[in-house]
């Protein structure tokens, strides 16, 4: 009787897995742009790289950097060169090689899909500047090092970065009120967008004239380097 039970019970198992619908689709392939990679030197491996790859790279990026930065920000530590301004330069590593690829496959070889991934990505990247540019908490933390930077065994180099750190902050709106601040991202806001469309015109550009001087102009341009170069030969031969 046991038994009789227990092979009703897996058969009913089984015809209930088997009813359950479609098998489980097969996981997405990783995305190259956040893998190690394995090449020469480290070059991008652009033969695997899709647009379709560069969003979520480009808000998996974005993300890891705000915990960085929010990490550096919130620590309860005295801040000093090593955990505050040293820490702040190497956050971001990820974004910085994501969006390089990025703007190097666009200014080499845009095409609408790209245009399309820039009017997304743009406004995340400008917000994400403002919110490190304009965090009071971050901001404290830079200004406490360079105030005691007289004091501080800093290297030409660390000198340098610490100056050109702290004046990014000012210049950037660090010192501004909150509704000062809040007018300051809506004016960044806009000249993101405005230098997307800027971007997406120069590029139509760019297409109607690559075609014009391949229907209308490389004809008469090759005819006339081929009549320079039988003149050349006739003066070479009749000399």
């Amino acid at each position: 009787m046991r038994r009789t039970t227990f092979f009703l019970i897996v058969v009913a198992l089984m015809a209930l897995t088997s009813c359950s619908g479609e098998p489980p689709a097969p996981a997405a392939p990783p995305n190259p742009l956040l893998q190690e990679w394995t090449t020469p030197f480290q070059v991008p491996p652009f033969h695997e790289i899709r647009p379709e790859h560069i969003l979520p790279a480009i808000k998996v990026a974005i993300d890891e950097q705000r915990k960085e930065v929010d990490a550096i920000a919130g620590s309860t530590e005295l801040p000093t060169f090593a955990n505050t301004v040293e820490a702040l330069e190497r956050s971001g590593k990820l974004l910085s090689r994501v969006n390089g690829v990025f703007s190097n496959v666009s200014s080499a070889n845009t095409n609408a899909e790209l245009q399309a991934v820039n009017r997304e990505t743009a406004p995340l990247l400008t917000a994400l500047r403002d919110d490190i540019q304009l965090n009071p908490k971050l901001f404290q933390r830079v200004k406490a090092v360079c105030d005691s930077r007289s004091t501080l065994s800093l290297t030409a180099e660390q000198q340098k970065l610490l100056e050109d750190r702290y004046k990014s902050f000012v210049r950037g709106g660090a010192n501004l009120d909150e509704a000062a601040k809040t007018r300051l991202r809506q004016i960044n806001t806009e000249l993101s967008s405005l230098g997307v469309k800027f971007a997406d015109g120069k590029a139509q550009f760019s297409l109607r004239g690559l075609n014009l001087l391949n229907q209308e102009v490389l004809q008469h341009i090759y005819g006339d380097i081929m009549r320079v170069s039988v003149l050349a030969e006739l003066r070479f031969f009749t000399r």
